[in-house]
C-alpha cells in the first residue's frame, strides 16, 4: 500500500487565469470587482494550517495601507519585473525590494464640521 499527501500550492491557484484574468499584472481592483472564495484567495493558508493571527493581520494591513496611500503615492525603485522569492513553503517579495514615495498629499481639512469644547 503506498501513502500519498496531497498539497495545493498557492501560487499556482493565485495564477490561475481562470479565477484571475491578467494573474501576472497587479490588479488590486480585482478584489473590488468580486468577492473570492475561501478556495480561491488563500494568503495565509487554509484548513486547521490557517494563521492564527489572519483577521489581526488583514485589520493591521489595512489600516497601514490606508495611512501610507492617503498621505503619499507609491512606485517601484527599480522597473525590473519582481520575481517572487521562495521562503520555506511560501513565496514573496525578494528582500531589500525598494519603494519610492512619489508624492506628499495635502491634508484637507474637515469643512462644515464644528465642535465646542
Amino acid at each position: 500500500m503506498t501513502i500519498s499527501s496531497i498539497v495545493g500550492c498557492i501560487y499556482l491557484t493565485h495564477h490561475r487565469e481562470d479565477i484571475y484574468p491578467e494573474p501576472k499584472c497587479f490588479k488590486p481592483e480585482r478584489f473590488l470587482e468580486r468577492q473570492f472564495s475561501s478556495f480561491e484567495f488563500l494568503p495565509f493558508g487554509g484548513s486547521n494550517r490557517r494563521c492564527i493571527g489572519a483577521a489581526f493581520a488583514m485589520f493591521e494591513m489595512k489600516l497601514v495601507l490606508v495611512t501610507i496611500l492617503s498621505h503619499w503615492g507609491l512606485a517601484m525603485a527599480d522597473t525590473r519585473p519582481v520575481r517572487p522569492v521562495r521562503r520555506g513553503v511560501t513565496l514573496g517579495p525578494p528582500s531589500g525590494m525598494q519603494m519610492v514615495l512619489t508624492a506628499q498629499y495635502k491634508k484637507r481639512s474637515p469643512q462644515g464640521i464644528t465642535s465646542s469644547v
